[in-house]
């Protein structure tokens, strides 16, 4: 596909004419596509501008993430591995962030869902039966405590 260039002096017009559709910049068509092409185009463009977005909010995802690290918070807010260890060394050395936040996690402290491991260790209880009636046996933890 060709590239053009559209000078930023002059506003671009977005027009319809039957099922095509034209990009219009001081009366001269710069492009000219079937309705098909300019959905594919449209998402395309917006794929790529939330990928420049995040690139260019990288250095506060990174400040976010490390302030997350620091507080023993398991959330990642972003999917990619480098942004991740960046935020990770940011949370460990970043001295501002440091003194914000002195101690970082205790390293016994219980981060997550710890009550997951707690009910492993509580009794089964009893099942009641569709008709209300208490059974005797023994299945799992449904609705006790």
């Amino acid at each position: 596909m060709g590239s053009f260039f559209i000078r930023k002096e002059a506003p671009v017009t977005v027009r319809r004419d039957g099922s095509r559709v034209l990009l219009i910049q001081n009366g001269a068509t710069l492009l000219d596509m079937p309705w098909q092409g300019a959905l594919d185009l449209a998402n395309a463009l917006k794929i790529q501008g939330r990928r420049a977005e995040q690139n260019s909010k990288i250095a506060q995802v990174i400040s976010d993430q490390a302030l997350l690290i620091r507080k023993g918070v398991p959330i990642a807010l972003s999917p990619f591995s480098d942004v991740i260890k960046e935020a990770g060394n940011e949370a460990a050395h970043d001295r501002t962030l440091r003194r914000a936040c002195p101690g970082g996690i205790a390293p016994m402290s219980k981060v997550g869902f710890p009550a997951l491991r707690d009910l492993a260790k509580r009794p089964p209880t009893h099942v009641i039966s569709p008709g209300g009636i208490p059974t005797e046996e023994k299945i799992g933890r449904i609705g006790g405590k």
